[in-house]
């Protein structure tokens, strides 16, 4: 259903048979093909004669698969996700109940970026609209930065199954000043199923969201979780790094999205309510559009 991307630039300078490992090891990546499927297909590549393949080590057991695969990842400049617990729906039980959610935090994703990019391109304007460039000016203004790196969030739903009768509610940040190849970059922060979405769960996503925003206004690091309470077990990272600068401020310029995104955030009234579409003023839908005086 969906395309697969090019391939990254850096395969083209590898061998053949390391270009190949590396395309499995990306199928595994994606949760596209199972840890042992990875193990099996490259152990076959050394049987068919891929003599550059031999230190692959195919002869262990495939129940440890996954777990030789995730050693991979430990070098990984990636954060670690942020568990909180949340309301979801329960189709099953036909109520709200309270599961553990996972997010990206934008501070983390961002500080990331910072790092590994160039400032000079992260803080472009120059793909930025009128309004977006306006905000952000507004606020170098009212903080007294000379740089202030502004990004964007983006929720929209995305069809997980064949027949697309099932959708994942993704959030994801962007760099809307940014041109060239990462003009169309966005990262997902958090990945919900909408059928265990109710009233209160994207509520819940967005506190942390705005808490982890305002520390990225600020330039440090939090220095506990976002209710308060002292960092968890899973917090390691972050507890050391607790109070300390970011050696950046960022400011959210803009909120894309579809409407129903905008419903489930903003609490606006859906297309099938009656209590009009427009949140600024008291006119319904069958009413005289002259009734409306905001202008």
């Amino acid at each position: 259903m969906l395309s697969k991307h090019a391939e990254p630039s850096h395969w083209k300078h590898l061998t053949p048979a390391n270009a190949f490992r590396a395309d499995v090891e990306d199928l595994g990546a994606a949760n596209l093909i199972s840890a042992s499927r990875c193990q099996r297909l490259l152990g076959k590549a050394v049987d068919a004669g891929v003599e550059e393949l031999k230190g692959t080590k195919r002869h262990c057991s495939f129940k440890n698969a996954a777990r030789q695969f995730k050693k991979k990842l430990k070098t990984t400049f990636w954060p670690d996700v942020y568990v909180f617990e949340g309301p979801v729906w329960d189709r099953k039980l036909q109520e709200t109940v309270t599961e553990d959610l996972a997010i990206w935090l934008p501070l983390e994703l961002l500080s990331m970026i910072w790092e590994l990019g160039l400032p000079e391109i992260i803080l472009s304007t120059d793909r930025m609209d009128a309004r977006s460039k306006s905000h952000l000016d507004k606020l170098k203004q009212k903080f007294g930065l000379e740089d202030l790196l502004g990004f964007g969030i983006h929720g929209d739903g995305v069809p997980n199954n064949y027949d697309r009768t099932e959708s994942v509610h993704v959030v994801s940040i962007n760099l809307p000043g940014v041109g060239g190849k990462f003009a169309r970059m966005r990262i997902p922060i958090c990945a919900v199923p909408s059928s265990k979405i109710c009233d209160e769960t994207m509520d819940a996503i967005m506190e942390v969201i705005a808490w982890s925003l305002r520390r990225l206004q600020a330039g440090v690091h939090p220095e506990c979780r976002h209710d308060g309470t002292r960092w968890n077990a899973s917090d390691k990272q972050r507890s050391r790094k607790s109070g300390q600068p970011l050696g950046f401020n960022a400011s959210l310029v803009e909120v894309r999205g579809d409407w129903d995104f905008y419903s489930k955030v903003f609490h606006f009234p859906y297309h099938s309510e009656l209590d009009g579409i427009c949140w600024l003023c008291p006119c319904k839908r069958r009413q005289d559009h002259n009734f409306c005086n905001i202008t």
